[in-house]
């Protein structure tokens, strides 16, 4: 549909009337007398046309010298492709460089686009985790997030209730290892002493 849109008559007349005004300011015209002579309505109207067609005239070097970029990089692709499927080491190193090369060029490894999702309850703790995991299935249902965002912001929870979970772990040993190197003998208490010890042991937590 958008390549439609680029080659359709009226955005062909926009184009060629862009240029033209951009090829009346190479020759010093000044705005206003661009936009008298190709009927914008103001200077400023002379003045976009003109950035357009130098945006379109960079991206169409670029595209240019990008299609060079690629064929030279076929070119070395295929005289280093045959040694390394034979074994040759060096050659596997190259094709690796030039298609680590390629991907650059392409935009193959780019990061994926910070994903914003408005309104999901704040992640401070593991008990959160629920209530951020039905927002996020919520917005995919409504189709505010794909299922690969929604899937993957989900397991960014699930991570996070891990570590939690861990930290908590950690802070329960220690108050139970200080409990204990103050009284060496509270775990051979007797069983109806489990309940005061546990109470011992959660106001050490406490404090």
């Amino acid at each position: 549909m958008a390549g439609r849109h680029k080659t359709s008559p009226k955005a062909i007349a926009i184009r060629e009337r862009q240029n033209a005004a951009l090829n009346l300011r190479k020759g010093g015209i000044g705005l206003r007398e661009i936009a008298r002579q190709l009927g914008f309505a103001s200077p400023s109207g002379a003045y976009e046309a003109i950035r357009a067609a130098l945006a379109e005239s960079r991206q169409e070097a670029v595209d240019e010298y990008r299609d060079v970029m690629a064929a030279r990089l076929d070119s070395m692709l295929a005289v280093a492709w045959e040694n390394a499927l034979a074994g040759d080491l060096d050659a596997v190193a190259a094709v690796l460089r030039i298609e680590e090369r390629r991907a650059k060029l392409f935009g193959l490894d780019r990061r994926d686009a910070p994903v914003k999702v408005a309104g999901l309850p704040k992640l401070e703790k593991a008990a959160d985790a629920l209530a951020v995991v039905g927002g996020l299935l919520e917005r995919a249902t409504a189709g505010e997030l794909s299922p690969d965002e929604a899937g993957r912001l989900a397991g960014l929870a699930g991570s996070f209730v891990k570590l939690s979970e861990s930290v908590d772990l950690e802070a329960r040993v220690a108050a139970l290892a200080g409990l204990l190197k103050k009284n060496p003998n509270l775990w051979f208490a007797g069983p109806l002493e489990d309940e005061a010890n546990q109470s011992e042991v959660n106001r050490s937590e406490a404090g």
